[in-house]
């Protein structure tokens, strides 16, 4: 069963919320689309990832 994301219509519901495709309701629902990460941005994801995975390497 397909899913897709859409903007979340309560608080406490992240950034998307998945619902299953032919529930989708045209004026009640609204897609979700990421927005893209800038190179300054997507250099800093990668750097926090590096670091929580040494983080978690055992000694």
């Amino acid at each position: 069963m397909p899913v897709i994301q859409v903007k979340p219509w309560g608080e406490g519901q992240g950034d998307f919320v998945e619902i299953n495709d032919f529930d989708f309701i045209e004026g009640s629902h609204e897609l979700y689309v990421p927005k893209k990460l800038s190179a300054k941005e997507l250099k800093a994801q990668e750097a926090a990832s590096l670091a929580e995975e040494q983080l978690d390497k055992p000694e």
